[in-house]
């Protein structure tokens, strides 16, 4: 039996990771000015929705390569 010594909650092989990172882009750009938390909660629940069905299929079918890398990096960082 193969066992792979790396971190089973590696931020490389979770996808919500990306996503979050795209839209606190998006926030920084064009939300900067919000002060308030309902105001912000309201915010990310738009962006949210305005993800059109398929947008993150491209990422969701990286997640092959992504496991390679993670096992070839031994664990370590990946430039995903």
């Amino acid at each position: 039996m193969v066992v792979h010594q790396h971190s089973p909650n590696s931020l490389d092989l979770n996808p919500i990771e990306n996503i979050w990172c795209h839209m606190k882009k998006r926030i920084a750009k064009d939300y900067a000015h919000i002060t308030s938390q309902a105001e912000m909660m309201n915010v990310v629940q738009e962006i949210w929705d305005s993800y059109p069905d398929g947008y993150w299929d491209a990422l969701i079918a990286s997640m092959l390569d992504r496991m390679q890398a993670v096992i070839y990096a031994i664990g370590g960082s990946i430039s995903y």
